[in-house]
């Protein structure tokens, strides 16, 4: 038995020993001597810490001759190395692996915002709404198209202000106007509503066939054209022609001067039904009846009586009792009633008013003062 030093801890141990008491490195049959320096070592080193020279290689034991196998060889140096950078260059391609992959991860996610970004600008294209415009601005402030976003969100603010004046004034040169210069607008449809209004307004005051036409030709489609049509046909049907109004004023005309003041009774039963239905106070009055009303004048100084329609004579289509559609006949009459002495001679004036059925004959009559 000899007394080394550890390789590991240089303390004095026995040669004998299994493993080292002070730091427990296993000694026994992992002893090398050294065949330049004679300086104890371990195998698992490839050189000699003393003095750098190779050491031999641990010879087999018989345990392991006998199973056919040779202990590991202790990892030189080289091998060391070759592992060390081996597991540097893991790190590093793992590295690169990882970066690239969140590169990669970033700038899909960028894509994928820009993508997003593009579609809701598509969207403001036919958006007329300014809110909507503050909004993308708020999510995207540092859009490419912000500039033009805030630019038309302005305009579309300053179309706001001239629909409230607008619809402050109420006014269809003002709507027309507006219409005209921003045809696009978000109030575009609510303003043709309102021209649409005022113009079928006028055309029903006015209530002519010129005005119903007019209403139709600038709104054919409007809110009121069915109903514009319907009065266009009533407007028509109820419109007098000149040449009608020619013929009602002729029956009229021998109603009074003929008949009434002649006393011509056959004259009377040409322009009536078999009675009329209501002469002044007399209901279903024939044509004695209606005569008594100049007959009553006929004094014996009375040279005659005559009878002037004014040329105001005024005409209405109306529906009569009985459903069908007749004239409505209003005018002035004047009667000058003739004496021997003409100082006793006498005017009046009268309001008649009267309904003609569509057989032309006069079915109604009042004279009043």
């Amino acid at each position: 038995m000899s007394i080394i030093k550890c390789p590991k801890c240089q303390h004095d141990i026995s040669s004998m020993v299994r493993t080292c008491p002070h730091c427990a490195t296993p000694i026994a049959g992992n002893l090398v001597r050294c065949e330049y320096c004679k300086t104890y070592t371990l195998y698992e080193y490839a050189t000699c810490p003393t003095c750098g020279k190779p050491l031999p290689e641990r010879p087999a034991t018989e345990d392991e001759v006998t199973a056919g196998t040779t202990p590991p060889t202790p990892p030189t140096r080289k091998k060391k190395r070759l592992r060390k950078w081996g597991c540097l260059l893991r790190m590093v391609l793992f590295l690169l692996i990882a970066g690239a992959a969140g590169a990669g991860y970033y700038y899909w996610q960028q894509y994928s915002l820009r993508q997003k970004e593009e579609a809701d600008f598509a969207l403001l294209a036919d958006v007329t709404n300014p809110q909507f415009y503050a909004q993308f601005l708020e999510e995207y402030p540092a859009s490419p198209h912000a500039d033009e976003v805030r630019r038309r969100m302005e305009q579309l603010q300053a179309e706001a202000k001239e629909w409230d004046e607008v619809l402050r004034e109420k006014k269809r040169i003002s709507l027309l106007r507006f219409q005209q210069q921003h045809p696009h607008s978000l109030h575009a449809r609510e303003c043709r509503d309102m021209i649409d209004s005022i113009d079928w307004d006028d055309a029903v005051n006015i209530w002519t066939v010129e005005a119903m036409q007019d209403y139709l030709a600038n709104h054919p489609d409007g809110l009121f054209a069915a109903e514009a049509s319907d009065m266009l046909n009533k407007i028509s049907q109820a419109r007098i022609t000149p040449e009608e109004r020619s013929v009602v004023r002729g029956i009229y005309n021998d109603f009074f001067t003929r008949g009434m003041a002649r006393q011509d009774s056959a004259c009377i039963a040409e322009v009536i039904p078999d009675t009329m239905i209501r002469f002044c106070a007399t209901p279903a009055a024939r044509p004695n009846q209606i005569l008594s009303f100049t007959r009553e004048k006929m004094r014996p100084d009375v040279i005659g009586v005559h009878y002037l329609i004014d040329p105001d004579m005024r005409m209405r289509r109306e529906t009569l009792e009985d459903g069908t559609l007749g004239l409505a006949v209003d005018f002035n009459l004047e009667e000058t009633v003739s004496c021997a002495d003409a100082s006793v001679s006498s005017f009046h004036t009268y309001r008649v008013t009267s309904l003609m059925n569509a057989e032309r004959k006069i079915v109604q009559m009042n004279i009043r003062p």
